[in-house]
């Protein structure tokens, strides 16, 4: 990194002879006789809101997952290709940092991390814990709570094959719930972290499905999943605002697209620690520790500080399974009034640092940034091979080749929706609409959330001509977990209806393919003043895709934008225009616009297979 050097404009700016021995006079300010001057324009010319010196540099780098090797002199480097690439004006801070090489091993130890305080769940916990399909794990107890009563809990585990994984401490004095993580997380000795709350539960392959993901992909910093809602029971409830999936299918999401979801919507759909799992030195770096984003305490929602510190270095993987579950009981914390206050104070603080810190930035709407995890890094290697044979099959026009080899590993993919989803797509791509059907709707049976199972049986009803229960899927996909989403611009007006704004956005969500966008709007104004005609234009993706105009108040008109197959998310813009080339303020203008509709429909003729 090449910029100014905050310590040396200091010199500078406090004596006459550091300003004259800094070159800067011969190097574009030779105008500037005045330093107040010069340190002024330092700090804002070319766009510049901050100046940093080495320890900054130094701390952004390690925020964002970097290790700093040190300033340099100008034109100098280890690295050839970053040789004299600094300008002459801003050469006076060069820090070097590079990204650390990660170790895979073949099955990386899982720290199963439990800060515990309550006993009344702590065995079911442990438990699930010790139930995990994935070998590898340790399970740490950190006991914050009163002594002597979790050792009886796990005496009663004592038996269990795999005890000889756990170790318990007893703290010497009551920590507190936050700093009892640290202490917890600490003790940990595997690559993976996997918190686990004392009260919530792990899914029997929870740990199996995260660490293959931080295996096969570097790039990411932080795995997530659904986590299903039981009661202090252990029943099942059901799924609340707060723990929908943003996706109907296991997904990547870039770093600061997650980061800006959660921080635009002010929702941590991310999770508690219990639904997670990253690599250990993503967060053993931060100081003065995790709950702190730049040094900065969000007291009231850590967990929103631990997910910005980790997607700071890397990309999200949320995984549309459910892998654990979350309790809720009456002797939470989080449902106490001053931990609500908190968290609404700690979610403008975490806005503020975000973008002070170059993490986030409010003013610009971010798109949802995601695309489909496939193949996932847990699939078998027959059921990949098979895949990967009907598709080669099929694009030399063996159809009958494709299905055989298809069939060969159906078994393998019957207790994995999204891999069974997989398979029934090839299918229908292979030319089975029948059989294609009857693998999907076994699948959605068995995973009414699994979306790419909703999207299957809808082709393949068109396909065998029922129109209407093929768009009744499409519906019901969009009551389960919505293919087509408002990102912004889409406000209430005053009788209910959603008005647009000049300039509004919707997410569409990679899984859909072989569809049409269908939007309905219309347009009206207050007496007297009409600012007619009014254009619409449809954007998808940054390509035009559609353009009407409205004549007339109270006139309807209607776009349609085919929607191509496409793994990664894609952002539908609309905008909107009167005569008078834009709007005026809204105490001035009478111009609106209402939308009527926007769903997802089938084209007109069938989907080709």
């Amino acid at each position: 990194m090449s910029t100014f050097d905050l310590a040396a404009i200091i010199r500078q700016f406090e004596s006459s002879d550091e300003w004259e021995r800094s070159g800067r006079r011969q190097n574009g300010f030779d105008w500037s006789l005045l330093r107040c001057d010069a340190i002024n324009r330092a700090f804002r010319d070319d766009g510049r809101r901050r100046l940093y010196d080495q320890t900054e540099v130094s701390r952004l780098g390690i925020l964002v997952g970097l290790i700093p090797i040190g300033q340099l002199p100008p034109g100098t480097s280890d690295e050839p290709r970053l040789v004299g690439l600094e300008s002459p004006v801003d050469a006076s801070l060069i820090v070097e940092l590079i990204k650390p090489q990660l170790d895979v091993e073949d099955e990386p130890c899982v720290s199963i991390v439990i800060p515990a305080y309550r006993p009344e769940f702590l065995r079911e916990a442990v438990q699930s814990a010790l139930a995990q399909t994935y070998e590898n794990v340790e399970v740490i107890i950190s006991d914050d709570g009163d002594e002597g009563v979790a050792p009886r809990i796990l005496d009663a585990l004592s038996g269990h094959p795999r005890f000889d994984r756990v170790s318990y401490h007893h703290n010497a004095r009551r920590l507190g719930g936050a700093i009892n993580y640290v202490a917890a997380f600490e003790r940990a000795r595997g690559p993976y972290v996997k918190f686990l709350n004392d009260d919530d539960l792990l899914a029997p392959r929870c740990v199996e499905r995260m660490a293959a993901c931080l295996r096969a992909r570097p790039d990411l910093a932080l795995v997530t999943s659904h986590r299903s809602i039981i009661d202090h029971a252990g029943n099942l409830l059901p799924d609340a605002a707060f723990n929908r999936r943003p996706v109907g299918v296991s997904s990547v999401v870039t770093g600061p697209s997650a980061i800006a979801r959660i921080l635009r919507t002010s929702t941590n759909y991310i999770g508690e620690p219990s639904t997670t799992m990253f690599r250990r030195a993503d967060l053993a770096s931060i100081r003065p520790n995790f709950w702190s984003v730049g040094g900065v305490n969000l007291h009231g929602n850590g967990d929103v500080s631990l997910w910005i510190n980790l997607l700071a270095r890397g990309h999200l993987a949320y995984l549309a399974e459910s892998l654990s579950s979350f309790r809720v009981h009456p002797n939470q914390e989080q449902r106490s009034g001053d931990v609500v206050s908190m968290a609404l104070i700690a979610w403008q603080r975490a806005a503020h640092t975000c973008a002070e810190l170059g993490l986030y930035d409010p003013r610009t709407p971010a798109a949802w940034d995601a695309a489909a995890l496939l193949p996932a890094p847990w699939w078998a290697e027959r059921p990949r091979h098979a895949l990967a044979a009907s598709a080669r099959s099929l694009a030399a026009g063996d159809r009958a080749g494709a299905l055989d080899a298809l069939r060969v590993a159906a078994l393998d993919a019957s207790d994995d929706p999204e891999l069974g989803a997989e398979f029934a797509a090839a299918r229908a791509r292979a030319g089975d609409a029948a059989g294609a059907l009857e693998a999907a709707v076994g699948v959605a049976g068995r995973a009414p959330w699994c979306q790419p199972a909703h999207m299957v049986i809808a082709a393949a009803l068109w396909s065998l001509g029922d129109r209407a229960n093929a768009q009744r899927f499409i519906d019901e996909t969009q009551n389960v977990c919505p293919l087509l989403r408002a990102d912004a611009g889409v406000v209430s007006g005053p009788d209910g209806g959603k008005l647009l704004e000049p300039n509004a956005r919707f997410v569409i969500s990679g899984t859909a393919s072989n569809l049409e966008c269908t939007i309905e709007v219309s347009t009206g104004a207050r007496p007297g003043f009409t600012n007619l005609p009014v254009t619409i234009e449809a954007s998808l993706g940054g390509v035009e895709a559609a353009r009407a105009t409205i004549s007339s108040t109270g006139d309807r008109v209607t776009l349609v934008i085919p929607l191509p197959a496409k793994d990664a998310s894609r952002v539908l813009a609309l905008r909107w225009r009167g005569a008078l080339g834009g709007l005026l303020p809204d105490s001035v203008t009478p111009q609106w616009m209402r939308l009527e509709s926007i769903r997802l429909t089938h084209p007109s003729k069938a989907p080709a297979f």
